[in-house]
């Protein structure tokens, strides 16, 4: 409100002026996502594949007209020498097996998902020799169009079989391939731009997809399950390879993905066909639709996170209305690569150390708006602002709350070996003593925006009302009713912020946070409107 309107309010009326504004603002959002004219990318024709983009799309089958081709829909097992076309939407990696028949010899599989129009796919298998496998696997690989000659149509094996290690197809048939009379090319016919237009449309309906924050509000009941979500790419690690209790060496990716509902979420790949995929993502620019990715608890981080396996087909940058407004939401999204993607970690804690702050000599008032505002007048300035403001918990990290950092530094120490990677500590790449404690991601909101921030140490305990050990003693039950008695609280926060000349993201942490009194809602009122 303005001056003169916030003057005719009386305070029991400003008190409700920024959550009604905020509902308003999700209301307006809501509308402008169902308008037919929106349009977010303005004069953006592609996404940074470089495919085009279809605002609300209308792909219709692709009509081969080509003499011996079946389309998928009309498959049956009395057809003989089928010809299919379409593009790869999953792939899994060859593998081998003893030959029972033959003792002494092997036999190599391999998997994919092929679709020639938006609601029909099926899974292919090849069996074959490890040389024909090998050279075969490294014939194409996710997104491309494939012609597929002579091959077998069966029905479906066993339900288990089906639900446990293949993608679920919409037909009852699958195509089977051998070496001895099967072959698999690179397709480029007059409609090859028809099928690739099908590698960015969902395979499910869009509405049945979670978002972040679904996920960690339901830890109990998708634990174990598998589930699909869209979220943005943040950050893509590198392959490393692992050698299991087996003696077997694997390769795993850790790929650490967001939304507007939560900041950081982690999808495990072990599968080099979707590693390799993978590795042409970009954090902030790259929309994934993950469809059937297994959900598990990470004792040892204590989070959720994700697992694609064999059942995961992974559609990057959906062409759908849903994938545009979170493909632009990335790209505004504050991304800091240099520590993986965590965009509110702090780059200098020794700093924040230094500068404590008594609370009561902090008398600025902010609104999320006006914080960022004084925020951004800091960069490339090697100094501190602080503030009031009250704001509401949107956002409370608890599924990745304890953190241990390096003793030199207070840098985190991610992994098992735990060896600082803060280049400008004296313990650079070395194993280090480590504290435990807790780290807390939260989201800030009132009627101007939202803005992400941490709060640590005493003052998180402050705000959970336990200490670590206690934390990590508790059941998932007792800390999701943890998370509900503070989210969505309005809350009193003192915040401070810092903005190093090397970086041009702000860091900012919480100094303190409790939840808000009404005299403190009156007061804050009062001197803001």
């Amino acid at each position: 409100p303005t001056t003169a309107q916030s003057q005719q309010l009386s305070h029991s009326e400003l008190l409700w002026v920024p959550i009604a504004s905020t509902f308003s603002v999700a209301r307006a959002r809501k509308h402008m996502f169902s308008s037919n004219d929106f349009h977010p990318y303005g004069t953006q024709h592609t996404w940074p594949d470089g495919s085009a983009l279809h605002f609300g799309h209308s792909v219709t089958d692709v009509e081969t007209g080509v003499i011996g081709r079946t389309q998928i829909r009309d498959l049956s097992p009395n057809l003989p020498q089928c010809v299919v076309v379409g593009v790869v939407v999953g792939k899994e990696e060859a593998r081998s097996f003893a030959d029972k028949k033959n003792p002494g010899q092997t036999r190599c599989r391999m998997g994919f998902t092929v679709r020639d129009s938006p609601g029909d796919y099926i899974n292919v298998t090849v069996w074959g020799s490890q040389s024909y496998i090998d050279k075969l696997s490294q014939s194409f690989k996710i997104y491309d169009v494939v012609e597929i000659s002579n091959c077998q149509v069966q029905a479906k094996q066993s339900e288990e079989i089906e639900e446990r290690f293949k993608p679920w197809t919409p037909g009852p048939y699958h195509l089977h391939l051998k070496e001895s009379f099967s072959s698999v090319s690179p397709y480029s016919g007059d409609d090859f731009a028809e099928f690739m237009s099908l590698a960015h449309i969902p395979v499910r309906e869009e509405e049945g997809f979670n978002n972040l924050g679904q996920l960690a509000d339901n830890a109990d009941a998708v634990q174990g399950q598998h589930v699909s979500f869209i979220a943005a790419v943040k950050h893509v690690g590198m392959g490393r390879k692992i050698v299991t209790k087996s003696g077997r060496e694997v390769t795993r990716c850790e790929i650490k993905l967001f939304d507007e509902t939560h900041p950081s979420f982690t999808m495990m790949l072990w599968d080099q066909e979707l590693i390799h995929l993978a590795q042409g993502w970009t954090g902030g620019e790259t929309v994934v639709l993950v469809t059937d990715a297994k959900i598990n608890y990470d004792n040892y981080r204590r989070m959720l996170t994700a697992t694609a396996d064999a059942k995961t087909i992974i559609i990057t940058n959906p062409d759908t209305r849903r994938g545009h407004c979170l493909f632009q939401y990335a790209q505004s999204a504050p991304i800091d690569s240099q520590d993986g993607g965590d965009c509110s970690a702090l780059p200098d804690d020794s700093f924040f150390q230094q500068c404590a702050v008594d609370l009561n000599s902090i008398k600025d008032l902010f609104t999320i708006e006006t914080w960022r505002n004084a925020v951004s007048s800091l960069v490339g300035l090697h100094q501190s602002c602080h503030g009031l403001m009250m704001a509401v918990l949107t956002h409370i990290g608890l599924s990745d709350c304890i953190a241990q950092k390096c003793s030199l530094c207070k840098r985190r120490v991610e992994g098992e070996n735990q060896i600082c990677q803060n280049r400008d500590c004296s313990g650079f790449q070395h194993p280090t003593t480590v504290e435990t404690g807790f780290d807390l991601l939260l989201v800030l909101s009132d009627h101007t925006g939202s803005i992400t921030c941490r709060i640590s140490g005493p003052e998180a305990e402050a705000l959970l009302a336990c200490t670590p050990e206690e934390f990590l003693s508790m059941g998932v039950a007792r800390v999701q009713e943890m998370k509900w008695n503070l989210q969505l609280e309005w809350a009193k926060v003192y915040l401070q912020a810092f903005v190093s000349p090397t970086r041009t993201i702000p860091s900012v942490r919480v100094l303190s946070c409790c939840l808000a009194e009404l005299s403190d809602m009156k007061m804050i009122q009062e001197k803001l409107y």
